[in-house]
């Protein structure tokens, strides 16, 4: 693959990578069939119940997991960043069918690679190439502890619940009881699987009991 070093800095992030030289990085993209693409805010970049056999690592932009019913009903699965990998779980499956839509959140750019060269090491079995199969399967542990998370805030029965579970957890990853999240108000919402209207007023009750205080998506923990 050719002129990398513009988007090496991005690829450095990514977990797939990590403890792997800049040269040693480039010949491995080479290997992997590596390609970028550029998507634009709102493609989608697979769609459900689509057969993959790559995954992406975010190389600029955001890009969302979402859910979406028959009714047009939004949930938003997981928040995908700069360094972070697309559809492995997947691309490693029996099936390879996705469950959710991949869709650029903002203008986005990501270098796909095929998984099947990931995973065989090449005849000297390199100490590069059995890294980068070491970092993928801590990759996916991280994310199925991403799911636990997620799954113990929609656990909870209340919308009340629901947001101080999920904003305990940020305060907890961000050691701080002053929080920023990512997420709008709508987007909040999907990610909790609540109606907007009914979070927002419920947020202003936390507020008024002394619970949480807020300005814009900073959160503040009393």
């Amino acid at each position: 693959m050719q002129n990398n070093n513009n988007f090496i800095p991005s690829i450095k992030r990514s977990e797939l990578f990590a403890g792997i030289s800049e040269e040693d990085i480039q010949q491995m993209l080479v290997c992997f069939n590596a390609k970028k693409k550029k998507y634009e805010e709102g493609q989608i970049i697979f769609s459900g119940g689509e057969k993959i056999n790559q995954m992406g690592i975010v190389l600029s932009g955001r890009v969302y997991m979402e859910s979406n019913d028959i009714t047009g009903n939004k949930s938003i699965i997981r928040e995908l960043v700069v360094g972070d990998i697309l559809g492995d779980l997947y691309a490693l499956s029996r099936d390879g069918r996705l469950i959710f839509d991949a869709v650029a959140h903002e203008d986005a750019e990501l270098l796909f690679i095929d998984v099947d060269k990931v995973m065989t090491p090449c005849a000297k079995a390199c100490t590069r190439h059995l890294t980068t199969m070491k970092n993928l399967l801590t990759e996916l542990a991280g994310k199925a502890c991403t799911l636990d998370r997620k799954l113990s805030h929609m656990s909870m029965r209340t919308t009340r619940e629901k947001l101080m579970s999920y904003l305990t957890e940020e305060a907890k990853q961000q050691k701080s009881n002053k929080v920023t999240i990512q997420f709008n108000r709508q987007e909040l919402a999907d990610y909790l699987c609540v109606d907007r209207s009914a979070m927002s007023k419920e947020l202003h009750r936390m507020k008024r009991d002394g619970l949480i205080d807020f300005s814009g998506n900073t959160f503040f923990i009393t």
